[in-house]
């Protein structure tokens, strides 16, 4: 950006000042619907969670977060149903989440969204045989 001629410095302040305002807005939001405030709603649990969901979805590309949130709203409404049907206690929600982080960032760096582009362009660019199937 510097090299385009921006001010690096003062649209960084910017965005920081955009994610405090979208962070105190969803903080308020909450008190408001909850009508109380606990130090347990700013842990380090919900930061990690967070966390596993930017690097799950794919943290290089803007959709990344979204589809990392998705994933893990999917596992923690059916993760109880998973987990008793392999025998195992439904509060083991934090095995299903650990276990699919561990994949993700042993086959992906760049999460879920890399590892879909990477298959499809596996699928696109495969090679024609003489009879017209793929190969």
């Amino acid at each position: 950006m510097a090299a385009l001629g921006f001010n690096v410095n003062a649209h960084r302040v910017a965005a920081y000042a955009f994610a405090s305002f979208i962070a105190a807005l969803g903080g308020t939001l909450q008190v408001w619907n909850y009508r109380q405030i606990s130090p347990g709603s700013v842990s380090v649990g919900a930061c990690i969670d967070i966390l596993i969901i930017a690097i799950v979805g794919g943290i290089t590309r803007p959709i990344g977060p979204f589809i990392g949130a998705f994933i893990f709203v999917i596992l923690r409404t059916f993760a109880l149903d998973v987990l008793i049907k392999f025998g195992l206690d439904g509060n083991r929600f934090r095995l299903l989440i650990g276990l699919g982080f561990l994949a993700i960032v042993f086959w992906s760096s760049d999460g879920v969204v890399g590892l879909w582009e990477r298959w499809r362009q596996r699928n696109t660019t495969a090679p024609i045989r003489p009879d017209g199937s793929h190969g």
